[in-house]
């Protein structure tokens, strides 16, 4: 059994059911290269949305448990780029991996969604969601906790 990101009540995007759901695309039958670029941009959002659960905690202190989760809505893609990088030059190893991870899947996702010209298969959709997996069972595991510290300081939430 996975380990729990975040409290029960934030189920809508839990990074596991990303995971699944990325899965069962590329697995269909019929899976086509709209499939493939869906499936990769889910493993993005799997990892970014474990990655600001797990930064919720360090944003704000508050008698409302789910606040936190709240004042996550202000972390920007660009937020997390900027703490993955950081982490790349000032981490451990376990950070660096979830950081490099992060920065590819970026990159793939933003090429999915709006690259007209690239093209995608099933192998490299594979891959992503492979990357994410590892990413966010690392973060479950408590690898990678010092970026989501860092990724909560970095956002200027509501």
């Amino acid at each position: 059994m996975r380990p729990p990101i975040g409290p029960e009540e934030l189920a809508p995007i839990a990074p596991y059911a990303l995971l699944e759901h990325a899965w069962r695309r590329i697995n269909a039958p019929d899976a086509e290269e709209i499939d493939y670029r869906r499936a990769i941009s889910d493993a993005f959002y799997a990892l970014y949305h474990a990655l600001t659960l797990a930064a919720a905690p360090h944003m704000t202190a508050s008698d409302d448990p789910l606040e936190p989760y709240r004042r996550v809505r202000g972390i920007r893609h660009w937020h997390v780029r900027s703490a993955a990088n950081a982490a790349l030059a000032n981490a451990d190893e376990r950070v660096r991996a979830v950081a490099d991870v992060m920065l590819r899947l970026y990159t793939w996702r933003e090429d999915a969604d709006y690259g007209h010209l690239a093209r995608f298969t099933r192998v490299l959709a594979r891959d992503a969601i492979d990357f994410a997996d590892e990413a966010v069972e690392a973060l479950a595991d408590g690898g990678g906790m010092a970026l989501a510290r860092m990724l909560a300081t970095l956002p200027d939430t509501p």
